[in-house]
């Protein structure tokens, strides 16, 4: 239940930011009232003006976004990059038990620091929010978490491929 409760607060946190998942999972664009794809910038002003923001509560929303946003990036970088040495160590004739080790470990950091960020960032979300604002915000990722389950079931991509 616990991990549940993690996974929808990275969710959440995912949907408010705008933040986008490193996962292969095929993502539906968001579309306003006119049936148009929104970009991640609209989105996320839209889900603000739905939620009522108080000044107050941007504010400490986009402060955390920033600081987080770098570290994430890199960190994801580095991430892939560590991902993609493994890869190829344990493809070469010999391996090298230490290196792939090594490897493994660095990658397990990294992860689990991404992860406490995005722990860090759903703890401040929570506590920024009124319980309200939680609410629909869980009610839009159940929106879009149907529109990709509906997505993937044989049907064509957003892209219109198969």
């Amino acid at each position: 239940m616990k991990k549940r409760s993690i996974v929808t607060m990275a969710a959440t946190l995912i949907v408010l930011a705008g933040c986008v998942s490193c996962g292969q999972a095929q993502q539906v664009p968001a579309q306003d009232e006119a049936g148009q794809n929104m970009s991640g910038g609209q989105r996320r002003k839209g889900v603000m003006q739905e939620l009522n923001l108080s000044p107050e509560q941007i504010e400490k929303l986009r402060s955390q976004r920033t600081q987080n946003q770098q570290k994430n990036q890199e960190l994801r970088q580095g991430l892939r990059a560590k991902q993609k040495a493994l890869k190829e160590e344990l493809q070469k004739p010999t391996v090298d038990r230490q290196k792939i080790r090594a490897l493994a470990a660095d990658i397990k950091s990294m992860s689990a620091t991404l992860l406490d960020l995005r722990i860090e960032s759903a703890i401040t979300l929570k506590e920024t929010l009124t319980p309200q604002q939680i609410q629909k915000i869980k009610e839009r990722v159940q929106e879009r978490r149907a529109q990709r389950q509906g997505n993937d079931k044989g049907g064509l991509s957003p892209k219109g491929e198969q």
